[in-house]
């Protein structure tokens, strides 16, 4: 299963405010810098690394992929693609006229579930045919919810 998270608001704090916690490899987070994560990220890329889910970031920002990567491998996480705004502009192309206004689109990515914090990709998720979790930010028990839903969207997969 192939999960996609959303970074500004959902994972790090922009425009909303949540706890953040230290990377598990704080020496060479030290070394490198980098954006904290949420509190309970380290926890929920533990989980779905042992649930054998393929991690994957879709983002509407510029953050260069090498540095997506490096603030997930400083929390456990290896993420298997990203996608950042260069990346959706460019590839989003190939599905013509219809997807031209589309925010993100992760079927295109193969991505089975997206998490986000914003009502209106959880809109078009239902427009355009794709899963969504939303997260808000003040959410304390995210990661539990996060895990029912992958728990749920398993249990349909296997149906």
């Amino acid at each position: 299963m192939r999960i996609a998270f959303d970074l500004d608001d959902t994972l790090i704090p922009c425009s909303s405010t949540f706890p953040v916690e230290p990377p598990t490899r704080s020496w060479l987070s030290w070394a490198l810098g980098h954006e904290r994560l949420r509190h309970g990220t380290g926890q929920l890329l533990q989980y779905l690394r042992q649930q054998r889910c393929e991690l994957w970031v879709y983002t509407t920002s510029f953050r260069r992929p090498l540095e997506v990567r490096t603030s997930f491998f400083l929390y456990g996480g290896w993420l298997r693609g990203v996608v950042n705004a260069d990346r959706h502009r460019r590839e989003i192309q190939s599905l013509g006229e219809r997807f031209k206004t589309v925010v993100k689109y992760p079927p295109l990515y193969g991505v089975d579930l997206l998490i986000d914090d914003s009502e209106a990709i959880v809109l078009e998720g239902k427009q355009f045919n794709y899963r969504t979790e939303l997260v808000r930010p003040d959410n304390a028990d995210w990661v539990e919810q996060v895990i029912t839903a992958v728990e749920t969207l398993q249990a349909e997969q296997r149906r």
